[in-house]
């Protein structure tokens, strides 16, 4: 008899715990989230965004830029080339006083040389003379 009286009190002592357990926990939280008159008011800042400096474009490679993804204009023929950067596709890179500039290989043309020359057409990812 007397050892079930010791576990009726220990039981009666571990709900007690728990449910004071959470009692507390419950305060705690409330008094956590709650509005506090003597907490200064933290200031808002905004997001700055930088300048916007093109625009996605999901797929179009026709747009002479690359396309598909984020891009800029097109650059300008006033824009200087960075040789640095190996940029001409079949050509290279030449620096001149008046600005760098792509000298193509045969066959090639455009501002970097990514493109078929006059006269010659696309086979097998290469220019070949036309007729060939």
């Amino acid at each position: 008899m007397k050892s079930s009286f010791w576990m009726a009190q220990h039981n009666k002592s571990r709900v007690g715990f728990v449910l004071g357990t959470l009692l507390l926990g419950f305060g705690m939280l409330f008094w956590a989230c709650g509005d506090d008159e003597d907490e200064p008011d933290v200031p808002r800042q905004d997001i700055v965004y930088p300048e916007d400096k093109g625009s996605w474009d999901p797929g179009t490679p026709e747009n002479g830029c690359g396309g598909y993804g984020y891009g800029g204009e097109c650059p300008t023929d006033e824009q200087a080339i960075d040789c640095s950067k190996s940029p001409c596709v079949f050509g290279k890179c030449t620096k001149a006083a008046s600005g760098n500039y792509c000298d193509c290989f045969e066959g090639y043309d455009g501002r970097l040389c990514d493109q078929c020359a006059e006269g010659y057409k696309v086979d097998n990812l290469r220019c070949i003379k036309e007729g060939e």
